[in-house]
């Protein structure tokens, strides 16, 4: 999961950004699965690793709270990252969460889309409080919208995050 820390994602999408980390974390948790949290702005600011033999999230929570807001938004730092350094399994699941403000070089969207059918890794992207950026498009196998003023919209997309 990567979540957006950058200055935009202040106040509401902040707090459902970290509500949405923990209501996955719980599901991976019931289902004995790892969780790898990143944080981003321009670059890869903070992580962590829930490991699949965990008892419960409190890792998560006492990351939750350090958790700063600042900078802008890089989408390339975060492809960047999932292709040459995190540690994604076969099969994976990727969720970005973001407001959706930010570019993508064609080199770093063109290694990804075939990293992604190499390992048949699915990614997901949820714009908080914005519509769909023609640039998500090109490299999110799922694209959601959320208006965090609809709960019902709201639900329905963790829900459909949920696999």
């Amino acid at each position: 999961m990567y979540i957006d820390v950058s200055g935009s994602m202040g106040g509401e999408p902040e707090i459902w950004s970290k509500a949405i980390a923990f209501v996955i974390a719980e599901q991976a948790l019931k289902e004995k699965r790892s969780v790898q949290i990143y944080l981003f702005d321009t670059q890869i600011e903070g992580s962590v690793t829930l490991s699949a033999d965990r008892n419960n999230n409190l890792e998560l929570l006492d990351f939750v709270g350090t958790w700063t807001l600042g900078g802008g938004t890089s989408f390339n730092a975060v492809l960047a990252h999932a292709l040459d350094k995190a540690d994604i399994k076969e099969r994976a699941d990727v969720l970005m969460i973001t407001d959706g403000h930010s570019e993508v070089h064609d080199n770093f969207i063109n290694r990804l889309n075939k990293f992604k059918q190499t390992i048949g890794m699915q990614w997901s992207t949820i714009c908080v409080n914005s519509s769909t950026p023609a640039v998500c498009k090109m490299f999110s196998d799922e694209l959601y919208s959320v208006n965090l003023k609809n709960q019902n919209d709201t639900v329905d997309v963790i829900q459909r995050c949920l696999r």
